[in-house]
């Protein structure tokens, strides 16, 4: 009798283990190899588009006139709600871009978070099933913009 019950207890932690703990496990996995990738790689320093942020950070820094900077096209966009994440960000870590990489990466995970919801309400699948859609959210393929911010808000 108590055989059974062991063998019962058992397949009930293998099942919990196979349909809850390796999915969830398999779904964290790229999100954390893409913090290491960022802890490996990213370096301190402005590349490419984040330069014209500049004259904002000095006008909003310096109490000029800082609305027309923020308002500015750039690349035939008006990216304000960005520029008002950049200029938080700058503010709390005196315009440490790797914050703002690591921040990036946290929009990623909500995003992630989102597209679960619409997942679990409209397909009411498995954890497996969500496996490849966190893969490629947090694919090392798009190595570039996860070092390059303003490519990514």
């Amino acid at each position: 009798m108590m055989s059974k019950w062991c063998a019962l207890v058992a397949m009930a932690g293998t099942q919990r283990w196979v349909g809850v703990l390796l999915p969830l496990t398999l779904i964290a996995t790229p999100a954390v190899v893409e913090a290491a990738y960022i802890g490996r790689f990213a370096v301190n320093v402005p590349f490419w588009d984040e330069w014209l942020f500049v004259p904002l950070l000095k006008a909003f820094r310096q109490n000029g006139d800082w609305l027309a900077p923020l308002w500015a096209a750039l690349n035939e966009h008006r990216m304000v709600f960005p520029r008002i994440a950049f200029l938080a960000l700058s503010n709390l870590s005196g315009w440490n871009v790797i914050v703002e990489m690591y921040f990036s990466l946290f929009l990623v995970w909500l995003s992630v978070l989102g597209v679960w919801l619409i997942y679990r309400k409209t397909c009411r699948g498995s954890l497996w099933g969500f496996v490849p859609v966190a893969w490629l959210m947090f694919s090392l393929g798009q190595y570039e913009n996860i070092l390059d911010i303003p490519s990514v808000l």
